[in-house]
């Protein structure tokens, strides 16, 4: 059996109710869905589109996650 991390985006939100011009937070959850952890010290991250553009991105968490193990990831960074 080989064993491997297996990786999904399973959830994405942003706030409800903005105005036009207000900043956007958005977070994903992701889940380890393979039977192996993922590596320590190795980014897990997540970029955020709109309309084909990247406009936010989150890059802070270096894991290990393990089998079914989940995380929620806020985004902390964008183009400039």
């Amino acid at each position: 059996k080989n064993e491997a991390p297996d990786l999904i985006v399973e959830e994405v939100k942003t706030e409800t109710g903005l105005r036009s011009g207000e900043t956007v937070r958005f977070v994903a959850k992701i889940t380890n869905r393979g039977n192996a952890p993922t590596p320590a010290n190795v980014v897990h991250g997540v970029a955020f589109s709109v309309d084909g553009q990247v406009v936010a991105w989150s890059d802070t968490f270096t894991g290990p996650l393990a089998p079914g193990e989940s995380r929620t990831l806020t985004a902390n960074s964008g183009p400039k």
